[in-house]
């Protein structure tokens, strides 16, 4: 039930903000992204907005003032006002994924996740990016760049379904098996 929740609010919330522009919907994303990391950060707020012992109207007065404070935008801020009346405000950061997955459906935008070793900077990242728009057909790559040591070198970038694996882990995996069907 919680997935159907979840397309339902996240396409009516979507349509909405499309109707207006594309800029108010990544301002939507930002703004609930914003939110998401401050209740995770926070023990206090996160039992606070997940616990019945305190009422509706106590959670909208601390989320109104926490709006202000960070400057919300007003359709965040409304539907957060509703979830927290229907009791479903821990659907927040699925709703976002599906806002977020449609805007680059719309946009033509990708959404990839790279692994190494190490990090990478701005300039690497946006040429790796740029590559992978090339490879993959779409307008643009989002990067988003996870450290693993266990990769020891080169990279691994998942993609939806495709997995892109250039890292020594692998490498030394396919060599292991090329000396095993010699021998």
């Amino acid at each position: 039930m919680s997935h159907n929740a979840v397309e339902r609010y996240a396409s009516a919330v979507f349509d909405q903000l499309m109707s207006e522009s594309d800029a108010e919907v990544t301002r939507f994303v930002d703004d609930s992204e914003s939110f998401i990391q401050l209740v995770e950060k926070s023990e206090a707020l996160k039992g606070f907005f997940s616990s019945p012992a305190f009422s509706e109207p106590e959670k909208k007065d601390l989320f109104a003032v926490l709006s202000e404070r960070t400057g919300y935008s007003a359709h965040f801020r409304s539907l957060f006002g509703l979830l927290i009346e229907h009791r479903r405000t821990g659907l927040l950061p699925e709703i976002r994924r599906s806002i977020r997955k449609y805007q680059d459906h719309a946009s033509g935008t990708g959404e990839a996740v790279i692994f190494t070793p190490f990090s990478f900077d701005e300039s690497e990242l946006l040429e790796i990016s740029v590559r992978l728009a090339e490879i993959t057909g779409c307008k643009k790559v989002r990067l988003v760049q996870k450290i693993d040591p266990a990769l020891v070198g080169g990279a691994q970038i998942r993609m939806g379904d495709r997995v892109y694996d250039a890292s020594l882990k692998s490498m030394m995996k396919d060599l292991k098996k090329n000396i095993m069907e010699i021998c």
